[in-house]
């Protein structure tokens, strides 16, 4: 008996070519679902065993699905489920049909079934390796980019840098007084102006910090 649930029989259907689904169709597909659905549930043994006449010449004769017949006549049953690997299920299948010898009349030979084994664990394999190099190829592209950014973010601060040692190179050539005019002077003058109209408790520390503040303000308007 081959179970399946009803999702998977009918995402099955509709890959049947329209020509070829003669009975297959979604209306009278899902008639058929219903009818063995109701045939054949579980519970039916459940509700049938539960009859308080079970026995009895009055009792009701419950529906039971279509394994009791195979029971009562002491015939076994192998159920397997056709939503797994196809190749494993009917390897299943096989191995449950020759568990009393093997039969050759319609059954490939075993050297047969062996190949086709190896040739579909073959192409699983390079399957595999073919989705790890993809993900060892996107992994390898978003290195590049991550690389490519450092590099870029390198690029900039050399720039600032470069920037930074001209200004230091045309300090040099300036006199001490010139130098201190340009550069220090007007933001000293600033600071002690806004210290005198705050009038912090600590003064010299309060200057330092309005002098580090100016520095990082200008340092980004370059």
């Amino acid at each position: 008996m081959i179970r399946g649930d009803d999702k998977y029989i009918r995402d099955f259907a509709k890959k049947i070519p329209k020509a070829q689904n003669t009975k297959w169709d979604v209306e009278n597909l899902a008639r058929r679902l219903d009818i063995w659905n109701q045939n054949n549930q579980i519970s039916l043994f459940k509700d049938a065993n539960n009859d308080p006449n079970l026995g009895l010449p009055n009792a009701k004769k419950f529906i039971l699905p279509l394994t009791r017949f195979f029971q009562e006549n002491k015939t076994e049953v192998f159920e397997i489920d056709c939503s797994g690997n196809q190749f494993e299920m009917l390897e299943a299948m096989r191995v449950y049909i020759e568990r009393n010898g093997r039969s050759y009349n319609y059954l490939s030979s075993v050297q047969s079934l062996n190949h086709k084994r190896e040739e579909i664990l073959t192409q699983e394999e390079r399957d595999a390796d073919k989705s790890l190099a993809i993900k060892q190829s996107e992994e390898k592209a978003v290195d590049q980019e991550k690389r490519k950014a450092l590099e870029q973010l390198a690029e900039g601060r050399l720039d600032f840098l470069n920037q930074h040692m001209d200004s230091l190179k045309q300090c040099d050539k300036m006199f001490m007084r010139q130098f201190l005019m340009k550069a220090i002077i007007p933001v000293l003058t600033e600071g002690m102006i806004d210290v005198w109209r705050v009038g912090p408790t600590d003064p010299v520390d309060y200057l330092a910090d309005y002098i580090f503040k100016k520095s990082n303000d200008c340092q980004r308007d370059k």
